[in-house]
């Protein structure tokens, strides 16, 4: 082993003990000799880079530079991922400081011109969003956030600020989801700052507000306790609403209110139709003739309790179900096991624009639908999609009556030729058949995109001009000779009397000097105007006060019952009844018209598959009409039509006082505590107010 010599080369191994690689230098790459590198080390002084000379690099000591500044970057970057937020700000600010001296100031946050969640909000909140802003998707990110708050607010009833009440100043927000299930404006008073539970009541306000630079307004639900609400009419005194008990019998009721006359607060219009506050407050005497009565104040309407005193202006409608002579016999049948069979409704318009021109408002401020005199508000378009809804879940949701969708065989829907009847009605349609997955595309509306989702027309008829059953108004000889027999009673010389008086007073106060005993405007004017422009009257109308506003309403109302045929004194004159027969002439045709389709109805069902006509598959008929007797807008009368398993057929008769109201059966009303009538009752009682021969022809039924 000793004898055998090993050869290696010199600079492979250095270390051939340990086995080691030889290792590398600094210099090991140098390809020149280490004599020319010393060399050149002794002159480098002389060759000395000054700032600003270029040097030319070689190419691996770029890519060698490369390499390191990637690598700083793959550092700094698994360095920044390790730390959590609040760390990777700070090693970033920092960065910052040692970047940029002196430029700290930038960091300065300025305060006043920050916004936070709460001022975009505050800015670009809508009380209600229209259609306007409803017809797309908002395009900045601040109203499409007020608009998703504003989806997300409950809007049945309002929250109420009265911090500023005796300055006749309301505020009104919507609730929020917590308050809903406290109860905070429900169960508990929707006063700000009261939790009082105790004796709420319900109002209606038309809320008058100003948003964007526009006045706008809309009809909102508050329910206040009493000592709320008397703060919310602070400066009025409300007629109170007291309940009676079920066994007085009204007619009782009446009579004690034909002795008090004129002095009772009632809301009354035009021959047309006009609407009615009902238990409306009726405002002090005031002496100021610049009052500053904001109309967000003026307008309310009180609760109205299921079984409260009937105001005259419902004095119609008790007239069509009572018939002014007594209440039907009690009917003693057994009712069994009754089916819906029928329905037929009629209903006053919604609010609308004044019938006449009358400083300072004229017919061109009147711009709701479509613009005009008389056309229906928004307000009222609200009314009657709210009754629709109503309908629809009464008889398409809980009675299972009518279908889901439109079905053109079981509804007919008559209206008189008026835009405002028109318009009202299909405002109803559209609550009764709202757009909704239950209408088939293709089958109920158009399948295209420009088409609104799930809504289908449903047609409204309109009467001729020879109509006159659904307007009550039905002209003959007879009543012009009613009118002049009427003048000669005592009683209504005595109102004519006074309403000259009136007349002749407002008259010179607008400066009229032609006529002026026949000018008698004002009444149905200020009681729209001060729907929506009250600020413009106080404003251009020194004299106008809420109490010359109440005398009006009270020195015309006596008139107006009388044209109605309600008189406080029998009107009885040489032998004719006259308040009967003008009863007979403003409605025995339409309380007919109702009595031939329930009868018609009922022959059609006992003939089974024999009927063949209209009445067989129609389940329900309504009028949409300017219904005289000053029912509050919105009003409704509806007759219901029941069989049993005998075939015999029965009536109910249900009410709905108001725009707010629900539907109240007042079936015991009419036949003296029975829950229902029968149709021969019904018959009786049409008969006895059915003009013979007819309405055009002078001789009528005696009284």
């Amino acid at each position: 082993m000793w004898g055998v010599k090993k050869f290696m080369e010199p600079r492979s191994i250095r270390n051939p003990y340990h086995g080691i690689d030889d290792l590398q230098s600094d210099f090991g790459d140098s390809e020149e000799p280490v004599s020319q590198t010393k060399s050149k080390r002794k002159g480098d002084f002389l060759d000395k880079v000054q700032p600003g000379d270029f040097v030319k690099r070689k190419r691996a000591d770029g890519r060698a530079d490369f390499e390191e500044e990637h690598g700083k970057m793959h550092r700094r970057m698994a360095k920044m991922m390790s730390m959590n937020a609040y760390d990777r700000h700070k090693e970033m600010i920092n960065l910052y400081y040692l970047s940029y001296p002196g430029a700290t100031q930038l960091l300065n946050r300025k305060v006043q011109e920050e916004k936070t969640d709460l001022d975009v909000l505050k800015e670009h909140h809508k009380f209600v969003w229209d259609e306007e802003d409803n017809s797309g998707a908002p395009v900045s990110w601040e109203k499409r956030m007020a608009k998703k708050y504003y989806e997300k607010l409950f809007k049945e009833y309002c929250i109420v600020d009265l911090s500023l009440y005796k300055n006749n100043k309301i505020g009104m927000r919507w609730r929020t989801e917590n308050e809903v299930k406290e109860g905070k404006g429900q169960l508990i008073c929707g006063a700000r700052k009261c939790q009082e539970t105790a004796g709420l009541a319900s109002w209606e306000v038309n809320f008058a507000y100003k948003e964007d630079g526009r006045s706008k307004s809309t009809l909102v639900k508050a329910r206040l306790c009493s000592k709320c609400s008397d703060n919310l009419n602070y400066g009025t005194q409300k007629r109170q609403v007291k309940q009676k008990k079920r066994a007085v019998r009204r007619w009782e009721k009446e009579r004690k209110r034909g002795k008090r006359g004129s002095d009772d607060n009632e809301e009354d219009g035009d021959g047309d139709g006009v609407k009615t506050v009902k238990n409306e407050e009726k405002d002090q005497p005031s002496t100021s003739t610049s009052s500053t009565l904001s109309a967000s104040a003026d307008i309310w309407e009180g609760p109205a309790p299921a079984e409260t005193e009937k105001t005259m202006s419902q004095k119609f409608w008790i007239f069509v179900i009572c018939f002014w002579s007594g209440c039907l016999a009690q009917n003693e049948t057994g009712y069994g096991d009754l089916k819906l069979e029928f329905v037929q409704t009629l209903w006053r318009h919604g609010d609308r624009a004044a019938i006449d021109e009358l400083y300072p408002i004229f017919e061109s401020n009147w711009t709701f639908g479509g613009g005009g005199l008389g056309e229906l508000t928004p307000l009222g378009m609200s009314q009657m999609n709210d009754l629709g809804t109503l309908f629809r879940k009464i008889y398409v949701e809980d009675k299972e009556f009518l279908s889901h969708r439109y079905t053109g065989k079981e509804i007919y829907i008559r209206s008189t030729n008026v835009n405002r009847t028109i318009i009202s009605a299909m405002s109803m349609l559209y609550g009764l058949y709202p757009p909704g997955a239950w209408n088939i595309q293709g089958v109920d509306y158009p399948n295209s995109i420009d088409w609104q989702q799930g809504f289908t027309f449903v047609p409204v008829h309109v009467d001729g001009d020879n109509h006159c059953a659904a307007t009550q108004q039905c002209k003959c000889d007879r009543d012009d000779e009613l009118q002049d027999k009427m003048a000669e009673l005592p009683e209504v010389q005595t109102v004519n009397a006074r309403m000259l008086a009136m007349n002749l007073r407002m008259a010179a106060l607008f400066n009229v000097t032609e006529d002026p005993d026949t000018f008698s405007d004002y009444p149905d004017a200020w009681k729209c105007q001060r729907n929506w422009f009250n600020d413009t009257l106080y404003e251009k109308l020194p004299f106008y006060n809420e109490a010359l506003f109440q005398e009006s309403q009270r020195t015309f109302a006596p008139y107006k019952h009388m044209m109605e045929g309600h008189f406080v004194e029998p009107a009885i004159l040489d032998g004719i009844d006259i308040a009967h027969e003008i009863r007979v002439l403003q409605s025995g045709v339409m309380l007919n018209e109702i009595y031939e389709r329930v009868r018609d109805k009922a022959e059609c069902l006992k003939s089974g598959e024999n009927c063949t006509g209209f009445f067989k598959g129609l389940k329900f008929y309504g009028y949409s009409s300017t219904i005289d007797g000053w029912p509050d807008t919105a009003a409704s009368l509806t007759i219901e039509l029941y069989s049993n398993p005998e075939n015999q057929y029965f009536i109910k008769f249900l009410y709905r006082d108001n725009s707010v109201d629900d539907f109240s059966d007042v079936t015991s009303k009419v036949c003296n505590r029975a829950e229902y009538c029968t149709i021969e009752d019904f018959r009786k009682i049409a008969e006895m107010y059915k003009p013979l021969p007819d309405y055009k022809t002078l001789p009528l039924a005696p009284s």
